[in-house]
């Protein structure tokens, strides 16, 4: 590896003639022509998003984090891997083991029979306590502030209403079959042009992969994606995600030049908004639940305090039934008004079907592959300044102080707050 410095013009010469933007003396490394790169989603992600963020956090350069998380990708990656245990449910299996670091050694938790949509808050309560001692780890069993601590017990909090929530609705709407979790793919790049293969691989993980049919002979698969999100989105900015475009295109590049072809129709996207619904107030003395139609609530939430309220021992489905059986006039509207919320996207939980045309696949892996060249051989690492870096950016300091010429070295290497990432820690995908 082969480290150079990136020089303005004559820098040497013209030190004293021109104001040098510091970002102009960041030390890239350069790798040598033979060495295969391994260029990750998150890497085109940062390299399209800021070359500066880029160059701080990629594997390829200085492969640095915050030793003290992002709290918006934190509680994203804790969803993450606790929907992978519970939405493939797999009934020949015993059991699960987590194993998690503490200062005296490794230490196990198991959980005995196979996994379901049942147990995500138990999941997702087990992946917080592995992920907060594998950072007590990373910070030297240092310990957490106070205010350190309230925040991962709030992040805590807000993930299991959230995995309430979304368990609420899978049991409701998700009639699909969820078929794989947490796939790994690495296919090699090839020059399009030429069609020679190049010194590079395109590596990721896919959420999972979906099927909506029932006929194991010719199934519809489908790749799906998890976003924790503060609200949502316009459904068409799904349109221009080429992340999972691109992930499209990687299988398709899983099956070149083999005899079976899976067909991948599209891209499931499944929200989950970054709130706790509203538990409704019980009105007339204790007798009935609130059917005030502004209550920030869910069908399922408002549902389950009717169940309590009345001591319904059945299924919230079975209770729903028993409301339009009884003629509950004011219940039915009230779930009309809540079904009408989901179907508006203002609800928690929403699933959206984005199709994508072969012409946009196979212009996404003609990107991938420009964009190894330009990773290759970076020539400029300008920043990219943007509203979100206030909470997206993890160098937003790093930058200000490059802005201002001052030496980062001191402060990236030598106060601890930035440390050597092990592994990825996810994809940009939540906000």
């Amino acid at each position: 590896m082969v480290h150079v410095i990136i020089m303005a013009k004559q820098l040497s010469e013209r030190r004293n003639m021109i104001d040098i933007p510091r970002h102009n003396l960041l030390p890239l490394v350069i790798h040598p022509p033979h060495k295969v790169l391994h260029i990750h989603t998150s890497d085109r992600t940062a390299f399209k998003q800021c070359r500066r963020k880029w160059f701080f956090s990629s594997p390829l350069q200085l492969n640095l984090e915050r030793a003290w998380p992002n709290d918006k990708l934190w509680l994203g990656k804790l969803l993450h891997e606790a929907l992978a245990h519970c939405v493939v449910s797999n009934p020949t299996v015993t059991g699960t083991m987590w194993s998690y670091p503490t200062p005296q050694g490794e230490k196990d938790i198991y959980l005995g029979g196979p996994l379901t949509v049942d147990n995500l808050e138990e999941v997702f309560e087990i992946c917080q306590k592995v992920a907060r001692a594998n950072l007590a780890q990373k910070m030297n069993w240092q310990g957490f502030s106070p205010e350190q601590e309230e925040e991962l017990d709030g992040l805590l909090e807000l993930g299991l209403a959230m995995c309430h929530t979304y368990m609420l609705w899978h049991k409701r709407v998700a009639k699909f079959k969820v078929i794989a979790s947490e796939v790994p793919f690495s296919v090699p790049l090839y020059d399009y042009r030429s069609g020679n293969r190049l010194r590079a691989t395109y590596d990721g993980h896919i959420d999972f992969v979906m099927d909506d049919t029932e006929d194991l002979r010719d199934p519809n698969l489908w790749l799906g994606e998890y976003k924790s999100v503060a609200q949502m989105r316009d459904p068409e900015r799904l349109q221009f995600d080429e992340q999972w475009t691109s992930y499209i295109w990687a299988k398709q590049q899983e099956q070149r030049g083999g005899d079976k072809k899976d067909k991948y129709l599209g891209v499931v996207y499944i929200e989950l908004r970054k709130k706790k619904p509203r538990i409704p107030d019980i009105v007339y003395q204790g007798k009935r639940v609130s059917c005030n139609k502004a209550t920030d609530t869910t069908p399922d939430v408002w549902l389950e305090t009717v169940a309590q309220l009345e001591g319904w021992e059945g299924t919230l489905e079975e209770l729903e039934q028993n409301i339009h059986r009884r003629a509950d006039t004011d219940y039915i509207a009230m779930l009309d008004n809540l079904y009408e919320k989901e179907r508006q996207g203002k609800g928690y939980v929403r699933i959206t079907w984005v199709r994508h045309s072969q012409a946009e696949i196979d212009h996404v892996g003609k990107s991938i592959v420009h964009e190894y060249y330009d990773m290759r051989r970076p020539t400029h690492i300008v920043p990219t300044p943007t509203w979100d870096c206030t909470w997206r950016c993890d160098f937003k300091e790093v930058c200000l102080a490059l802005n201002d010429g001052v030496d980062i070295t001191e402060y990236l290497y030598g106060t601890g707050e930035y440390v050597e990432r092990i592994g990825y820690y996810g994809d940009v995908r939540d906000e």
